[in-house]
């Protein structure tokens, strides 16, 4: 800006939200127009519908900061926004013919090129070149999880496992699969709950379809001892849905009650098996997404898949179609309806929310030697997640620790760390979905508030931040974007 602007009156403008419309007139008259990414998502809106005040400008620069952030190879909306820009100094070709082709055709001028560019333009901070920086100490804890956890993980993983076996391995069509391109947005669901099950405590409600339940069993009735019975309602014609008697035929004491229908003896058995989950014929393990056989055995998801044309358990061979896919075995099996997945900490708390709090208590619990006595430190703590309900649990768990450290170390106190008390300790909570005053208000009181010591903040939310009066941060778990990972570490 010193170099391109002339000495006199300067004229900005903040173009942000997307409420507030800015017309074309008063963005000419600016010497400089700052907007987001956000922004620019709107303005392609309005630019599809021709109302965009911000492409009826010519203007002379267009600096992007964070480029990478309007994608990677292939249209975007933000891309088709930046490239409708008109500008004057636009150097995109020149770009592209003195750098991007000679470096992507792995020419030594195209590399040297680039680094004597990158030279002119960037700025470098390394942080180990500052003084006034500690050193950063990283470590990485591999937790186990807890016995509850593992099962409903485990219980996650057999359900997108029973999938791949029918709709993939299986069966020919494989409409159903979830690793098929038109079924990606149940795929990430899938991967989703995989992951929430794995990082944070919750399950998903599992429950069988029982009519298919009854037509499985129906296809081995001759193959096992046991009855279906279907129980027999009488309907008052003038009050539909209303029940005029019970059920004609009482419920065994030694039946199982499925849907319409009571089933007894061995098929009993196997309904029940098939409901609660029960251990593999195969390899003993437990399974609560168990394979029901033609020949009435009861596998787990793994052990069908060592043969699709004969039973695992006895070799026998199955009804298999023009193609040699076990047509009958993959239309009897009863299909299980599944919720969303959701927290349970009021069940039973997770593996890192456990070392979470065991850590805090012993950095609590630390005193050191400051005006004749030994007091406690109040240091500041981020925890970042991925997820908003994870930050929930830890927010509402780590509420009682706070009150207890807090309550004992009042009459520890100076009178000046006093002053910067507030009436309850809790944690605070960083995220984006809040209005931008409000986040500035908890960051504000995050600094300055001494029984303010916990921050909650979300991974979008992690950037760009002055924070080096942080002492401790805890990432939840891994950041799969490694390099977003060291930015919001650093």
């Amino acid at each position: 800006m010193e170099l391109h602007i002339r000495p006199g009156p300067f004229q900005a403008l903040l173009m942000s939200g997307n409420t507030r419309k800015y017309p074309a007139s008063l963005l000419a008259e600016m010497d400089l127009v700052v907007t987001t990414f956000h922004r620019l998502s709107y303005e392609y809106q309005r630019m599809r519908t021709g109302d965009s005040q911000l492409l009826r400008v010519h203007w002379l620069r267009i600096i992007l900061d964070e480029g990478h952030k309007l994608g990677s190879i292939g249209p975007t909306d933000l891309k088709t926004v930046c490239n409708s820009l008109r500008a004057d100094r636009s150097s995109s070709k020149v770009w592209e013919a003195g750098i991007q082709r000679p470096y992507e055709a792995y020419t030594p001028n195209g590399a040297d090129r680039l680094r004597e560019l990158l030279r002119r333009v960037m700025i470098r901070n390394e942080k180990d070149k500052i003084a006034a920086i500690p050193d950063l100490v990283l470590s990485t804890k591999k937790l186990n999880l807890s016995a509850y956890a593992a099962n409903q993980y485990n219980e996650v993983v057999e359900i997108v496992q029973r999938n791949l076996l029918l709709a993939e391995n299986f069966n020919h069509d494989k409409t159903h699969s979830l690793i098929r391109p038109q079924n990606a947005k149940l795929g990430r669901e899938a991967l989703t709950n995989l992951r929430k099950s794995c990082c944070l405590a919750g399950h998903i409600d599992l429950r069988i379809n029982e009519k298919e339940l009854l037509h499985a069993l129906s296809e081995i009735e001759v193959e096992v001892d046991g009855t279906i019975r279907t129980t027999e309602v009488d309907v008052n014609p003038d009050l539909p849905g209303v029940l005029r008697d019970a059920p004609s035929q009482p419920i065994l004491a030694s039946g199982v009650q499925i849907a319409d229908g009571v089933v007894t003896g061995q098929l009993g058995k196997i309904a029940s098996k098939l409901i609660d989950g029960s251990n593999c014929y195969v390899c003993g393990y437990f399974s609560r997404c168990l394979i029901l056989t033609p020949c009435a055995h009861l596998m787990c998801t793994e052990c069908p898949e060592k043969n699709r044309t004969k039973c695992t358990q006895c070799e026998r061979l199955y009804d298999l179609d023009s193609m040699g896919y076990p047509e009958k075995l993959i239309e009897m099996q009863p299909s299980y309806n599944q919720s969303h997945w959701r927290q349970t900490y009021n069940i039973t708390s997770s593996a890192k929310i456990s070392y979470l709090l065991e850590r805090l208590r012993d950095i609590f619990s630390v005193k050191v030697w400051r005006d004749g006595a030994y007091r406690r430190v109040f240091h500041k703590f981020i925890i970042v997640s991925h997820y908003l309900e994870h930050l929930d649990m830890i927010r509402q768990q780590t509420a009682t620790l706070l009150q207890e450290f807090f309550s004992s170390t009042v009459p520890e106190m100076s009178d000046t760390e006093k002053r910067f008390l507030t009436p309850a300790p809790e944690a605070l909570e960083y995220y984006v979905p809040t209005h931008k005053a409000k986040k500035d208000l908890t960051m504000q009181c995050f600094r300055g508030k001494v029984n303010r010591p916990l921050l909650l903040m979300d991974v979008a939310s992690a950037l760009g931040h002055d924070l080096s009066f942080v002492k401790y941060m805890f990432i939840m778990e891994p950041i799969w974007d490694r390099a977003m990972e060291l930015q919001v570490v650093s």
